[in-house]
């Protein structure tokens, strides 16, 4: 029996993340999903939290500090002086404002479409979904895909494979795979303390992550998959995204881009490095391959380049490892599933999939030993994002990771930053190959379909 799906888009702000999020979904074989709208408005400062006094307190004290060293007149100004200062440091570097063009980019008028607004805080997009987990108003949809804006559906069938992977399973939580983190527990828990600042309100921030700890631990199984974590392994990190690049054409063209490491023999690096004199772009050579697949897909060639899991790669610890050396795939329509043993793992960007006794049973922890708590802490947006990769221990239920999501944040080869509008469109060409052409605008992006 088919399950009946949900997605829950996270909006506030950079219009063109929403636009790439919403065409992915728009170009989905599968369409019979209801989507949630969840606006996380305002950017933080007006919320009235009784915890917020303290934090407040210490943002004054850094900024005032700062300041006196610049000028030392201002030691001796009087307290409304003081004051101001507060108000303009009282904010969690996280936070930012909401962009008010999402209201209209996002005014899709259909049934199946459903609005909601949250007061952003410091629990961040956390919060949005720990707020949408006690609206309820999950409770009708078997299957719950959570996602952040700028989280791109890798493929038309990402949808129906999930529903296909999860028609024989109970207790789902699958986490997005594209930035996939183990952290040691001991760096989650004295995050700044790891980085040697001296700075009162860094310490401060690590106070309230160890008061997030205490109240989730509230729950005693909570607790328990707490004590599993390895306390002092390595950070490590690998980005499970489909492996374009191991194709001949598409290695050609990143090879065009000047801050990637060259491949091929002596002389095909040569041809290469002048090729790279040349006044083009890989983006604009994206462009063009999407443009013919997309004619050629018209004329009822099949465009899309199959899946070689045993030659695809994924990107981690500073080089590429063929993707079955690190984990064991399973390949559903497309889209790769891989299970994780280990506490410690978590899908960076908060990018999740829930059946609805898994969200269930959450709430109902959460509401019996009143975790919903949590939320009401300054900076309670850092150990949430990490709280998300010990839920499947707490709850005692597999815990899946999969390559259906691709929140794009910055090229693991270069650094560089993707999640703009050029970047955007860059991956949609590649996952909706011969489905869309997709061309960067300012803040956004425009297509064709």
């Amino acid at each position: 029996m088919t399950k009946r799906v949900a997605v829950a888009l996270c909006l506030h702000h950079k219009p063109w993340l929403a636009m790439g999020s919403l065409l992915t979904l728009l170009a989905q074989t599968r369409r019979d999903f209801d989507l949630f709208l969840l606006y996380n408005k305002g950017d933080g400062t007006d919320v009235n939290h009784a915890s917020y006094a303290e934090y407040n307190s210490f943002c004054a004290m850094e900024t005032s500090r700062e300041l006196i060293r610049k000028s030392p007149e201002l030691e001796s100004q009087s307290y409304q002086d003081y004051e101001a200062l507060a108000i303009r440091a009282g904010i969690n570097p996280k936070l930012s404002p909401y962009d008010s063009r999402l209201d209209q980019l996002t005014a899709l008028n259909r049934t199946n479409v459903h609005r909601m607004e949250f007061e952003n805080d410091q629990a961040l997009d956390s919060g949005v979904w720990l707020k949408f987990l006690r609206s309820g108003s999950w409770r009708d949809y078997d299957l719950v895909a959570c996602i952040q804006e700028g989280t791109l559906l890798t493929s038309p069938s990402a949808l129906a494979s999930l529903q296909d992977f999860t028609k024989t399973r109970e207790s789902v939580f699958i986490a997005g795979a594209h930035m996939k983190t183990f952290i040691p527990k001991s760096l989650a828990r004295t995050y700044n303390r790891a980085q040697d600042s001296n700075s009162p309100l860094l310490r401060y921030h690590d106070e309230m992550i160890a008061k997030s700890i205490d109240i989730l631990s509230r729950d005693e199984d909570f607790a328990a998959a707490f004590e599993l974590w390895n306390n002092d392994a390595e950070t490590r990190r690998q980005f499970h995204v489909r492996d374009f690049d191991s194709l001949p054409l598409w290695k050609w063209i990143a090879d065009l881009d000047s801050a990637r490491p060259l491949t091929g023999t002596t002389n095909v690096r040569r041809f290469k490095k002048l090729l790279r004199l040349l006044p083009w772009t890989r983006t604009g050579m994206e462009e063009c391959v999407a443009e013919l697949a997309f004619l050629a897909a018209r004329l009822g060639l099949s465009v899309r380049p199959k899946r070689d899991i045993a030659r695809e790669q994924v990107f981690g610890l500073k080089q590429r490892h063929f993707v079955g050396d690190i984990v064991t795939p399973l390949e559903v329509m497309g889209t790769l599933y891989h299970r994780e043993r280990e506490p410690g793992w978590l899908g960076a960007g908060c990018n999740h999939v829930f059946s609805r006794d898994v969200l269930q049973n959450l709430l109902d922890r959460f509401e019996r030993n009143n975790l919903f708590d949590v939320l009401e802490l300054p900076f309670a947006g850092t150990f949430l994002e990490v709280m998300w990769g010990l839920v499947p221990y707490w709850l005692n239920i597999p815990h899946w990771f999969f390559d259906g999501f691709h929140r794009v944040t910055k090229d693991p080869w270069t650094s560089r930053r993707e999640d703009t509008p050029q970047g955007l469109a860059l991956h949609l060409n590649r996952y909706f190959l011969g489905e869309m052409v997709v061309r960067a605008k300012e803040n956004t992006q425009i297509g064709r379909a």
